[in-house]
């Protein structure tokens, strides 16, 4: 301290080169703090410079030389806060600033180094100011904790305090956003991004009424995998798709450990862009399309032939989009003109082609098997500009499947998929928000049942 308040007074007295010894001290401890404060490491920089020029100039009001630390510090915060009140520079985030991989590395290794690095940054961010402050000087700008009290004015006991704090905090905070960026749990998936590829497991979970429900469905999970897996190859002369292989042996080593778990019910599938339109083909009308209809003689705002009854096949096949809704809200569905000026003209045209060609391929192969198929919904993605099909297909979750024999217009045929489940829940005059209620035994077997009778009739063997 001694010789910081020797710099210091010589400073006071006009020595160019003393305050330049100072700003040499001070200047990375000034940049660290105000990242701690601004999250940014430019507008940090243009902070601590401004609070040195600030500093030089009211030089002369420091009473106390060895003061100085606390008194910079208190003229650093005060820019800080100027910048997060006033008109803020053009932004390039500390992501860009830190040191790039090495370029031997593969192109994977540095993405996920690079969502290490935003997850470690992310968790600093979250800390609370004063462990924020002491964790940045300490690991980012390597000061000792002398030193950081010093300029804290703080005992070396609270900065250790802090950080050991701070250290729980990452820890813990570091943990859950790892999981976050690994799992996307939707109300039927779970979703692990692997870099450029995503493992796609389908549980037994089941929803209604975009609720997931509190039961699952045995073997339901392992359906949905080998119904999806046999259709896109059925359909993979129509439209590329994004699966690799359900081969659990052929999965990255990092996921042989739970290979028991993933074995029959999951998919690791190639990355695309999705196309956030979800892409239904109505061949007969029911459910919520006869409902409209009844009302206002129309489907999704499109105006059909009169005198139609419930469940008939339509003349021709309709397409229906709709928006791809968040978890928890409902999609909404659009006109093929809202579609197009959302994603283009072109784009719509190939995905509506794509789509009917799909329908009438399964609904030949279906016939066949002795099912009708009523209305089914696709998703879509890109990779490299090519459209390809995503997600799942033609399984009793994204389409509605009839017994031909049991097939009767005027009535509303049972189904392959959870009808029992719904039809239970509108029984027992649930209000469709959550949290829903238990599911008995009974509907629970026979939703089972409708699932393992819809894969053995299409796929054409036994699943158990």
């Amino acid at each position: 301290m001694e010789v910081l308040a020797s710099l210091v007074r010589q400073a006071q007295a006009g020595n160019l080169d003393a305050y330049g010894a100072v700003v040499h001290r001070f200047q990375d401890m000034a940049v660290g703090y105000a990242y701690s404060i601004l999250g940014d490491f430019h507008l940090a920089e243009d902070a601590s410079q401004e609070a040195f020029i600030e500093a030089y100039r009211t030089l002369a009001q420091l009473r106390d030389p060895a003061a100085f630390p606390g008194w910079f510090r208190l003229i650093v915060r005060k820019h800080c806060n100027r910048l997060t009140r006033g008109a803020r520079l053009e932004i390039i985030p500390l992501e860009t600033a830190v040191e790039m991989p090495s370029a031997e590395k593969s192109p994977v290794e540095i993405a996920l180094e690079r969502e290490l690095q935003a997850d470690v940054l992310a968790a600093i961010k979250a800390l609370p100011e004063n462990q924020r402050s002491v964790t940045t000087l300490f690991y980012m700008n390597n000061y000792s904790q002398k030193e950081i009290s010093e300029f804290l004015e703080v005992p070396v006991t609270t900065v250790k305090k802090r950080l050991h704090d701070a250290r729980k905090r990452l820890k813990e905070g570091l943990i859950d956003m790892m999981r976050d960026d690994l799992r996307e749990r939707g109300k039927v998936r779970d979703l692990y991004d692997l870099g450029e590829q995503l493992l796609i497991i389908s549980t037994d979970r089941i929803s209604a009424f975009d609720v997931v429900l509190p039961n699952g469905i045995p073997y339901k999970g392992q359906i949905l995998t080998g119904l999806s897996e046999f259709w896109f190859d059925y359909t993979k002369s129509i439209v590329d798709n994004h699966i690799i292989t359900t081969d659990v042996s052929q999965y990255p080593d990092v996921l042989q450990t739970d290979a028991e778990v993933l074995k029959g019910r999951s998919m690791l599938v190639r990355k695309a862009n999705r196309i956030d339109i979800e892409c239904v083909v109505r061949g007969y009308i029911a459910g919520s399309a006869w409902s409209e209809y009844k009302q206002d003689g129309t489907v999704c705002g499109e105006k059909l032939p009169a005198g139609l009854t419930e469940s008939e096949r339509l003349p021709e096949p309709i397409f229906t989009p709709a928006t791809k809704a968040k978890q928890g809200e409902h999609d909404e569905n659009i006109s093929i003109a809202e579609m197009e000026e959302a994603i283009g003209k072109a784009l719509s045209d190939k995905i509506i082609q794509t789509s009917f060609a799909l329908f009438e391929a399964a609904s030949e192969h279906a016939e066949k098997a002795g099912i009708i198929l009523c209305d089914t919904k696709f998703e879509f993605g890109q990779i490299d500009g090519q459209l390809i099909l995503i997600d799942e297909v033609f399984t009793p979750d994204s389409s509605r499947f009839w017994l031909k024999d049991a097939y009767q217009p005027g009535s509303s045929p049972p189904s392959f998929d959870k009808q029992y489940v719904r039809d239970y829940l509108s029984d027992i005059g649930w209000d469709k928000e959550p949290p829903a209620p238990e599911l008995p035994a009974e509907v629970i077997r026979q939703t089972s049942e409708k699932y393992l009778e819809a894969y053995r009739l299409i796929v054409g063997r036994e699943l158990l």
